[in-house]
């Protein structure tokens, strides 16, 4: 069984996308209903920064990755040990 590469890469990007729409969630919800401070602010711009970075860093690796190619689950390699 032969699956491309692009699908791996679909399924990060709908993990990354709930990621991030959860981090908006709760970074509203601090911000909103958290207590008034410097620090709240700061961790909430850490909080979206994280994010941001791994989403930052997804496109610059895929950029680099031939996506034409396939990956074989399943499958018996005949091929000598040595």
């Amino acid at each position: 069984m032969m699956i491309p590469l692009w699908f791996f890469l679909l399924l990060w990007i709908g993990l990354v996308t709930l990621l991030s729409i959860a981090a908006l969630i709760a970074a509203s919800m601090m911000m909103r209903f958290g207590l008034a401070g410097g620090r709240t602010v700061v961790i909430t711009l850490i909080f979206i920064a994280l994010p941001l970075a791994l989403v930052l860093a997804t496109v610059q690796y895929a950029l680099g990755v031939d996506w034409s190619q396939t990956i074989t689950l399943f499958a018996i390699n005949n091929a000598p040990l040595y």
